[in-house]
């Protein structure tokens, strides 16, 4: 399963609702399902390379760091509603 056009920089995976989670130094954030290895939601929060991701199941929170020094959050529960 190839999801990123360059280096991966995080992944988190959810099993609960079965889906892996990854940014990259492509600048995207993306969704992908496990059992059809399809995205789909797939993001540019900006223009510069993700370097850092943390995820917190327990607030449902996406916490994303890019090369610049921007932060962008997320909740999982609206990201879903993001098309690819």
């Amino acid at each position: 399963m190839k999801s990123h056009t360059k280096r991966v920089m995080g992944l988190a995976a959810d099993k609960t609702f079965g889906y892996v989670y990854s940014i990259g130094e492509d600048s995207k954030f993306k969704l992908t399902e496990i059992n059809s290895h399809s995205v789909v939601v797939d993001l540019q929060p900006g223009n510069s390379a993700l370097k850092h991701m943390i995820y917190n199941p327990t607030r449902s929170i996406f916490i994303l760091g890019d090369e610049q020094g921007f932060v962008y959050i997320y909740n999982q529960n609206t990201v879903k509603h993001y098309h690819h």
